[in-house]
């Protein structure tokens, strides 16, 4: 199972890696979600299957986006399904307990409800994967830096030390990983330390493609400075074949 924000969800090929591994794989990437969002599906998901593999996809929105705590309002009907989402449902300014008193605002769901809901882009033959077409064009690329804003705060990195807590002790092994960029857009690794030295902890290998040779600066490969097309994603799927099979 692959978790994270856009660059889940746009780069890794569902059909490719069950073709390769023989294995049924299955994206869960959300476009613009954190890693709070990660980790409640994540516990929801554990409690009634265990995977042999999860991917947790490091990008931006998972850990430094400035807006992570307000997006979180598009969980409210989860409120009171699952604790996993009540827990990061409190974490957002806008948390109004008496909303939740009453269940004609909340539905109950299952994860698959959630799953097959307008949050995620599911087709049959997609498994989650949602490719971009076109090609990055160098003449009107504007780059994409860290701002001093978007920091990796001490809520965030609680989160994803739990959201690594939690798939180790369901005995599944885990691979974290930074997709590839077509320029860094964390130039100094300000970032970038900060998750090794939470994967070193647990004894985990952060593989880190953002300035991997066979992508960086190839136009070919990319829809944005972020976001590999999918000519691109389908190479980089083929290398995450490998780091699978290894």
């Amino acid at each position: 199972m692959i978790f994270g924000s856009s660059t889940a969800e746009n780069h890794y090929n569902s059909e490719i890696i069950s073709e390769q591994t023989r294995m049924t794989c299955l994206n869960t990437g959300v476009g613009g979600e954190s890693i709070f969002f990660n980790y409640a599906l994540l516990a929801s998901i554990l409690k009634s299957y265990n995977p042999k593999l999860v991917i947790l996809d490091i990008s931006p929105n998972v850990i430094t986006d400035p807006e992570k705590y307000t997006k979180l309002d598009l969980f409210n009907p989860y409120y009171g399904w699952d604790n996993s989402f009540k827990e990061i449902l409190e974490l957002s300014p806008n948390f109004e307990s008496f909303k939740f008193l009453s269940y004609i605002y909340r539905y109950n769901s299952t994860i698959f409800d959630i799953i097959n809901s307008d949050i995620f882009n599911f087709t049959e033959m997609h498994k989650g994967f949602t490719p971009f077409y076109g090609q990055l064009d160098r003449k009107t690329y504007t780059p994409y830096y860290l701002e001093d804003n978007e920091k990796f705060d001490s809520v965030t990195n609680i989160y994803l030390n739990k959201f690594i807590d939690l798939v180790l002790k369901h005995n599944v092994k885990l691979l974290c990983i930074i997709s590839p960029t077509y320029e860094k857009f964390d130039k100094n690794n300000r970032i970038t330390n900060q998750v090794k030295n939470i994967s070193l902890k647990y004894k985990l290998r952060l593989y880190d493609f953002s300035d991997s040779p066979l992508f960086y600066n190839r136009p070919q490969y990319f829809y944005n400075q972020l976001h590999l097309n999918y000519k691109g994603a389908n190479l980089y799927t083929l290398q995450i074949v490998k780091l699978i099979n290894n």
